[in-house]
């Protein structure tokens, strides 16, 4: 699937903006023939604020459809008189089989060609930080750089399992991210969302969420893993 947005950073009236420090995470969730849609409200300072339109399809999307989000975002805020100060937008893919193979050795490939992105959310600037982190630290102390971490195997089957839900039944992706939302409130939530999920987390989420496509789509992955697994020769 992939992760596709159209954004635009605001300078607007400080009584418009949310309360300080708020951020707004998948807000305002629908669907349509196109898929799963939400958006982004992220406050940036005393009179900016970034807001995106963000939709999960299974297919990339003309950028008026993504644009015309924005549009009815920003007139639902009542923003659209606001100082446009520069627009984004962007195509994420969720779910790549890993990172790229680097051109020779000694060189790691960064980001999303990396494996940075996070299957299931498309989330990936905090895990790109702490990776950044992590191999200049090890650069610094005399070590040889590092690549992405692989996924640990049990957030990676989560991952593939949630993908292959919503591709299946792309209608009802709006019905388990509130799902997951109620169940994770607050910080949970985004622990959850951004790889620092408790086991408790990681167990209510898989809770709420309604047993049938899931496992559904777990039996699914595992025939496609068996199917695909290469035969060694006699």
């Amino acid at each position: 699937m992939y992760q596709q947005f159209a954004g635009a950073e605001l300078r607007l009236p400080p009584a418009w903006l949310p309360p300080a420090g708020i951020a707004g995470l998948m807000q305002h969730m629908d669907h349509d023939d196109h898929g799963l849609r939400f958006d982004y409200v992220l406050p940036l300072g005393a009179d900016r604020v970034l807001a995106e339109a963000t939709r999960f399809s299974a297919g990339v999307l003309p950028a008026a459809t993504l644009e015309r989000d924005l549009t009815a975002l920003l007139a639902r805020r009542g923003w659209g008189a606001g100082e446009v100060l520069r627009r984004e937008h962007g195509c994420l893919p969720m779910g790549m089989a890993g990172a790229t193979v680097a051109p020779q050795p000694g060189l790691h490939c960064a980001g999303i060609a990396g494996g940075a992105l996070r299957a299931s959310s498309g989330f990936g600037y905090a895990r790109i930080q702490r990776w950044a982190d992590a191999c200049a630290g090890r650069v610094l102390a005399g070590a040889p750089a590092r690549g992405h971490p692989r996924e640990p195997r049990l957030r990676a089957l989560l991952d593939r399992t949630f993908l292959r839900a919503l591709r299946t039944d792309p209608g009802r992706a709006s019905a388990h991210f509130m799902a997951l939302a109620d169940a994770l409130r607050g910080p949970a939530f985004v622990r959850f969302m951004n790889d620092d999920a408790r086991w408790g987390d990681t167990l209510r989420a898989v809770g709420c969420l309604p047993p049938g496509p899931f496992v559904r789509a777990l039996l699914s992955s595992r025939v496609d893993a068996i199917a695909v697994r290469p035969t060694t020769p006699a």
